[in-house]
């Protein structure tokens, strides 16, 4: 009995450890989604300021 017992945590072992890492690719995937997102944001936002500039230097002509 003492053996099934020591067998069955095992497993229950792996299975946790497997989801451990499971979860964190599913982080890492997240992160890495979030992060070039807002790199596009950003050149987005880069864009808008570089409009800005030129907006008012016409207007300054």
């Amino acid at each position: 009995m003492a053996k099934r017992r020591i067998e069955q945590v095992r497993l229950f072992t792996e299975e946790a450890g497997v989801m451990i890492k499971l979860l964190k690719l599913a982080a890492l995937g997240a992160l890495m989604v979030a992060a070039l997102s807002s790199c596009n944001t950003f050149h987005g936002f880069g864009e808008d300021v570089s409009h800005l500039g030129g907006a008012i230097s016409r207007a300054a002509k």
